[in-house]
């Protein structure tokens, strides 16, 4: 028999999230928490009463009992690329959220890409993610690329990241991102492509297709230096060689 758990608003907020995206505890526990003790609590009492669902991480020759990770009831990840990947995206979301709720000149939004079950650009274009940012009343839109190592940077032979480079170079120019997200009633002016890698060689691989193509909407970083810096800090290069903040402001190196 299922147990009786009183809902509270924060309760039907991680239901939510968890509809659209992985969990850990840890994200949780960073997004609504003031412990991983009291995340974990929380969490056990949800699964228990039936309203979010879990499964032990995949493992790759690693002892030891592996973490949960929280997911919509009844739809449970398989394959340890794919919930890496998927729990990349929302380390990426959460660091993103943390910084936009302690900064007062930003506001925002982030959606992932299950949010969008067509895709984009007709179907061809699916990103990990989408995020908004709006200050001064200027309105900036990107779409989130998350490098876990395991796809072709550049291939002839199968599909890769170059020629979903090159996808989101003709999406630019067809300016179908303006009707695609109408809904927002935001008029925005382009787009920006921020891809982040988990290693730092394939982060300078990548740059170097970057630079050959100019592709002057891509900004490229490493997690590790985007999660411990603030997320505006300019950690983030551009096609030209130099720093950027996420808005785009440069420094020269």
């Amino acid at each position: 028999m299922k147990k009786a758990v009183r809902l509270w608003k924060r309760d039907y907020d991680i239901v939510n999230d968890l509809r659209w995206g992985l969990h850990s505890k840890s994200h949780i526990a960073r997004l609504y928490f003031s412990s991983q003790k009291k995340a974990s609590e929380r969490l056990k009492l949800l699964f228990d009463a039936g309203y979010v669902g879990r499964f032990h991480k995949p493992l790759l020759d690693v002892r030891g009992k592996p973490e949960f990770v929280y997911c919509e009831k009844g739809k449970a990840v398989r394959g340890f690329s794919r919930v890496s990947h998927a729990l990349a995206v929302t380390d990426f979301n959460v660091v993103f959220l943390s910084w936009l709720w302690s900064c007062r000149d930003f506001s925002g939004k982030f959606f992932y890409a299950s949010q969008f079950p067509k895709g984009l650009f007709g179907g061809m274009l699916i990103p990990d993610g989408v995020f908004v940012l709006e200050k001064d009343r200027k309105k900036l839109l990107y779409f989130l690329e998350v490098d876990c190592g395991t796809e072709s940077l550049t291939s002839n032979a199968s599909y890769s990241f170059e020629d979903k480079l090159d996808v989101y170079a003709d999406y630019f120019d067809s300016r179908d991102y303006k009707n695609d997200f109408g809904f927002w009633n935001y008029c925005f002016k382009g787009f920006r492509v921020a891809v982040v890698f988990c290693s730092e060689n394939r982060l300078k691989n990548f740059l170097e297709i970057v630079k050959s193509k100019k592709a002057d909407f891509v900004l490229c970083s490493a997690f590790k230096k985007v999660n411990e810096s603030k997320f505006s800090d300019k950690v983030w290069n551009s096609f030209d060689g130099c720093l950027n903040s996420i808005a785009g402001k440069e420094v020269g190196i």
